[in-house]
């Protein structure tokens, strides 16, 4: 049976929580990490753009002025604001 790793890390940027869902992602692919669950939050509030989003889409003005940070991420889908929320990633 395969071994699975449990990560769980709290109230991080949104910047280094997508670098770090990407170094796990690159670990597993080479064979250096076992596969992982993540559990994660963020701090401060960020909105997630999908890869192929445009940023057109986006105020940034109004992201600045409230606070809110502004990434995106390695996967697809559309804009997604990370609030309040436990977030996880299957990697």
């Amino acid at each position: 049976m395969e071994s699975w790793r449990l990560l769980t890390t709290w109230s991080i940027a949104g910047h280094v929580n997508m670098a770090i869902d990407e170094a796990i992602a690159q670990q597993v692919a080479e064979g250096e990490s076992p596969p992982t669950v993540r559990f994660y939050t963020w701090n401060p509030y960020t909105i997630s753009l999908g890869y192929n989003q445009k940023t057109k889409e986006i105020n940034y003005q109004s992201c600045k002025r409230d606070g809110i940070g502004l990434v995106r991420r390695p996967t697809g889908g559309r804009a997604i604001l990370h609030a309040e929320e436990l977030t996880y990633a299957v990697i």
